[in-house]
């Protein structure tokens, strides 16, 4: 969200829905921001959700760390 929040502050179909100002480095409420970005802009959600999970898979992929639960012959 604090990537996505200084460019839809300036879109006024979003903004609207936000009180004007905030305390320096802190944003609106998580869950209320991406409530009113899935109302106004379900597509575009939709669109960001995708790249963050495939942003994530490819990094975890990269770094060896891929979640994956390994049994050894102790375990059996």
């Amino acid at each position: 969200m604090k990537h996505l929040w200084p460019d839809m502050k300036l879109d006024r179909s979003f903004a609207q829905y936000f009180q004007d100002e905030y305390p320096n480095d802190k944003g609106p409420n998580r869950e209320y921001f991406f409530n009113i970005l899935n109302t106004v802009y379900p597509e575009y959600l939709e669109k960001v959700l995708a790249h963050a999970a495939k942003e994530r898979y490819s990094k975890s992929m990269k770094d060896g760390k891929n979640h994956a639960i390994k049994a050894t012959d102790e375990w059996y």
